[in-house]
């Protein structure tokens, strides 16, 4: 198996204990080390009326992170394409390009990141048709082979300011709904295993895209993401220590309970009931936990049955010393076993 590059999904998490903007300042923190450590890119999530993240506008966690490095691309992963319309979206791209040519990129997604009511309170009502909605974002974009007829009541709304060349688009999904559609409008595709957990479904996914792929000017080739929960410690007791936390804000979502980002403390603390422990059972054998050999062991095995291009990481540390150092020993092990590669300063310093 050929290695592959490695990358950051961000979900602006808030630990408990941590206001937003101290939440912020260590993301973009996150972000100048992922650079140094050679990490390909990092991506932010949207959420809403959720005390767990701290970024609902990803593009503007993106511009704020591309204003800090120098190397590393910045993205969206994903913007929730019907919680917009395509022209903003449109804009956002358009702006981000100009004020970083060749170091921002957009992922887009049909999910609303939400409950049902702040959905509603988003989408002002409406409901939207994503591919619908997808189609006037290309042609808002000029993508090629997807412009506005010339008789079309759009033909003339551009995004301004526009750039010299489309932004580079990805589908984000978690179920391999998209994923063939990515691959014939030639776009980048993500499969969210940190949502949907299967490696089965995952292979058949990225296989579809790379089977209905059609070259295009940002993707001349297929590019395929697999983004993984992970949690990585000193030991494998460490680490499924440190692993709780999530377990309980992730039992508490099914219980109709949202929290900011929970500590091992909070979550030893608890008085779990058998019911808990099941769901949060659940929770746990979706995520990669271990010392570094077995997250290694394990994604390689994860690797192997999925044969993603790239591995982009969301790593669960409730203290930020944590959060710096899980990116530190990840991209370590990984590079120490040939699983990835780094690319920019890293990759000339190996």
């Amino acid at each position: 198996m050929e290695p592959v590059t490695l990358s950051l999904l961000d979900p602006v998490a808030m630990p408990e204990d941590a206001d937003a903007g101290a939440a912020i300042a260590v993301a973009l923190a996150r972000t100048r080390l992922a650079e140094e450590l050679g990490y390909r890119r990092v991506w932010f999530g949207e959420h809403h009326n959720n005390p767990y993240g701290a970024g609902p506008v990803p593009e503007l966690m993106a511009l704020h992170a591309a204003d800090r490095t120098t190397r590393i691309t910045v993205g969206t992963g994903a913007y929730l394409l019907g919680n917009s319309t395509p022209l903003r979206a449109a804009e956002a791209m358009s702006v981000l390009h100009w004020m970083h040519p060749g170091r921002t990129e957009m992922s887009f997604g049909r999910a609303p990141g939400s409950d049902g009511v702040t959905a509603h309170a988003l989408r002002g009502g409406a409901d939207h048709d994503f591919s619908q909605q997808l189609a006037e974002l290309l042609a808002f974009t000029g993508h090629q082979g997807h412009e506005w007829p010339a008789d079309h009541p759009y033909a003339t709304v551009r995004p301004e300011p526009v750039p010299p060349v489309p932004a580079p688009m990805w589908l984000a999904g978690s179920s391999g709904d998209t994923a063939a559609l990515a691959g014939e409008l030639g776009l980048g595709y993500a499969f969210g295993h940190h949502i949907t957990p299967d490696p089965d479904r995952a292979a058949r996914a990225i296989r579809s895209y790379r089977e209905a792929f059609k070259p295009s000017d940002a993707f001349p080739v297929p590019r395929a993401i697999l983004t993984v929960l992970t949690v990585i410690g000193e030991d494998d007791a460490t680490a499924e220590r440190l692993s709780t936390g999530y377990q309980l804000g992730f039992t508490r979502l099914t219980q109709g309970m949202n929290s900011p980002f929970l500590s091992p403390e909070t979550a030893a603390a608890h008085p779990w009931t058998d019911a808990e422990r099941a769901v949060a059972r659940q929770a746990r054998a979706g995520m990669v936990v271990g010392g570094r050999d077995t997250v290694v062991a394990r994604m390689r095995a994860l690797l192997e049955a999925t044969r993603p291009d790239e591995l982009m990481v969301l790593l669960t540390a409730h203290s930020p010393e944590t959060q710096l150092w899980s990116l530190r020993e990840l991209a370590d092990g990984l590079r120490a076993a040939g699983l990835v590669t780094p690319v920019g300063a890293m990759a000339a310093a190996r």
